[in-house]
């Protein structure tokens, strides 16, 4: 896909529904790209700044990406902001949605997770994660855990409904 102004993207994400995927470069000063495999000559330039990660709600209807330190949350059909979650103090790496689309799951380079309620847009709590950048975060397939991973060389999971850490693994 030739985008105006090609960039190198950090993070490519597919649509669970349809033929689509999502594409964020750090580089691009103002956007994202959703991309459609059926119609590769168009797509939708995402309002995002910095952004290092995009992630499709499983139902396929919202995307989010990020602005820098925030989280923006999109009806990617009618490509309209539904809402901006806000609450990092540094560069976010990575965003998840939980497998109910309830919960929207946020790393930064401030070595936080947090965890956001999508309908209301609500924190649900903050934990210090790592000891440096946290890079990576993925939820389980049942929801009930959630994995992240840092600079610090070690990957912990948490429990989602509490935010207790249930198991480190250290690099060794």
């Amino acid at each position: 896909w030739n985008s105006p102004d090609f960039a190198k993207w950090e993070r490519i994400a597919f649509s669970p529904v349809g033929s689509c995927f999502a594409a964020a470069a750090w580089d691009r000063v103002d956007r994202s790209c959703v991309f459609d495999l059926n119609a590769p000559e168009e797509f939708w330039h995402v309002p995002a700044r910095q952004s290092k990660c995009a992630a499709f709600s499983p139902d396929g209807g919202q995307i989010a990406v990020a602005w820098m330190d925030d989280g923006l949350l999109y009806d990617w059909r009618t490509q309209t902001k539904i809402r901006r979650f806000r609450g990092h103090s540094n560069t976010l790496s990575d965003l998840a949605f939980s497998p109910d689309g309830r919960k929207l799951a946020t790393v930064s380079h401030d070595r936080k997770l947090r965890l956001w309620d999508i309908e209301s847009g609500s924190e649900d709590y903050t934990i210090v994660a790592h000891g440096d950048w946290v890079r990576s975060v993925a939820f389980a397939a049942d929801g009930w855990s959630l994995l992240t991973s840092g600079d610090d060389g070690v990957v912990r999971i948490w429990h989602t409904e509490t935010g207790q850490m249930l198991l480190e693994l250290p690099d060794e």
